[in-house]
This record gives C-alpha cells, sequence and structure tokens, in this order.
C-alpha cells in the first residue's frame, strides 16, 4: 500500500476512488471505475467508484488521505466533504463522516499522463501539473517508481471539455517531442503518443471521450516503472499494450 503522504514512491500508490458495495453500484447504474460525484452539505468532490464487498450497502468509503497535492482539482482535497463540527469537551473534529449523494459524472474528455523526470526536478514537475490540472472536473495524481534517480508521476484528468494547455505542459514536463510517435482516430476522440528513450518507454499520453479510452494507463505505468525494453516492440504494440 501507499504511504500516509503518498510520497514515497516506491510504494504503490493507487489513485484516490470511492469504495462502494456491489449493490450500491447497481442501485446507482454505475459500473466499476465509472467517474461520480460524491458531494455534502459542505463540498463536493469526482472519484472513481470501486466494487468492495467488505463495504456496508449503503456506504461510502474514501481514503482520508487524499488532499490537494494529489486531488488537484479539489481545493481542499477530501476535506471538502467534511463537515466542520466540533466535539464540545475535546474540540475533536469530526472530520471522519458526513451524509453524501452520489450521481455519475457525465464529462466528455479523459486524459492519462505518464511518465517520469529525474528525481531532483520532481517538485517542478508536480507543481506544473498540479496547476494546469486545477481547472479540470476530476485530476487525481499518482506516483511510482522505483529507480531513485528518478521519479513516475501519472496524471488523470477528466472535464466537460480538452484541456490544450494541459496537454502541452504535459508533454514539456516529460520531455515528449513534437515528433514523438502519435495515433489518432479523429472520429472516436482518441489519440495515445509515446515517448521512448534508449529503447525504454519514458512517458505516454492518452486522450479520449471515455473512461475506458485511457485504462491502459496503469499499463503504461509498469513497462515505465519495470524499465522494460521496449525496443524490438512495434508502435502497434506500443500504442495498444497489454498485461504481460
Amino acid at each position: 500500500g501507499a504511504s500516509r503522504s503518498g510520497e514515497v514512491a516506491t510504494l504503490e500508490m493507487p489513485p484516490a476512488a470511492i469504495e462502494l458495495a456491489p449493490a450500491t453500484l447497481a442501485g446507482l447504474r454505475v459500473d466499476d471505475d465509472d467517474l461520480v460525484e460524491l458531494a455534502t452539505a459542505r463540498g463536493r468532490v469526482i472519484l472513481p467508484v470501486h466494487a468492495n464487498e467488505t463495504i456496508a450497502r449503503g456506504v461510502a468509503s474514501v481514503p482520508m488521505h487524499f488532499g490537494a497535492r494529489w486531488l488537484p482539482a479539489s481545493p481542499t482535497g477530501i476535506n471538502a466533504l467534511t463537515v466542520g463540527a466540533l466535539d464540545p469537551l475535546s474540540l475533536q473534529p469530526e472530520l471522519k463522516h458526513a451524509a453524501a449523494r452520489i450521481v455519475r459524472a457525465e464529462l466528455a474528455w479523459h486524459a492519462a499522463f505518464v511518465g517520469c523526470a529525474p528525481a531532483d526536478r520532481i517538485g517542478t514537475v508536480l507543481q506544473t501539473l498540479r496547476q494546469h490540472a486545477q481547472a479540470c472536473s476530476y485530476a487525481s495524481i499518482v506516483r511510482f517508481g522505483r529507480d531513485g534517480s528518478r521519479a513516475g508521476i501519472a496524471l488523470l484528468v477528466a472535464n466537460t471539455s480538452p484541456r490544450a494547455e494541459l496537454v502541452e505542459a504535459a508533454r514539456t514536463v516529460f520531455g515528449v517531442a513534437p515528433d514523438a510517435p502519435t495515433l489518432r482516430d479523429a472520429k472516436a476522440g482518441r489519440g495515445r503518443t509515446v515517448c521512448v528513450v534508449g529503447g525504454h518507454l519514458v512517458a505516454a499520453l492518452l486522450e479520449g471521450r471515455t473512461r475506458a479510452d485511457v485504462r491502459a494507463w496503469s499499463i503504461y505505468r509498469r513497462l515505465i516503472d519495470q524499465g522494460t525494453d521496449c525496443s524490438q516492440r512495434s508502435l502497434r504494440e506500443l500504442f495498444a499494450p497489454v498485461e504481460a
């Protein structure tokens, strides 16, 4: 599992998600990994949902450790949902539960930007991505990396319309050249760009109209994290990677 801060990249960090009982998912008519809006009297946040049979029906569970650093589309991250009540004796804030409403989030543009950067540039890269991701309806940052000399980052976003400036910022911070191999299907609204240096994948940019169009981001993360030799892979294989 991830560390509480999310800063220990060698520990696998999953994206923030809402865990619901399968029966709750069915009642909401949403599927696993769909994006939904979770709203309380205090605020709202958009996150994917995951089925979890250990969660009681009608209960939504969200890890409390995802602040604005990892959910940059929300000014306060998960704390945007919690109430401001205090215990009258200890003054302990009531941050752990609140009544909530869940509805499907209908967003027309989905993207995932996965890449690595030198360890001494990680702060600058994260700051740049966070700054541009704030304008999106949904944004989630994931850290990864087994190599101490470089840091892996994945930024998952969704919005009502494409954010060209965010795409360009991702290309810049991950060092993706203008002529990097790109596969684009304008009719379907899908696009993928891969960047290979020295036979190793160092970045992948995915765009689409649905969440499914960018779901392969986790495979690209594995290829980058493990330093997989991609020198003998065709562009077709790189544009449509499969799990080993």
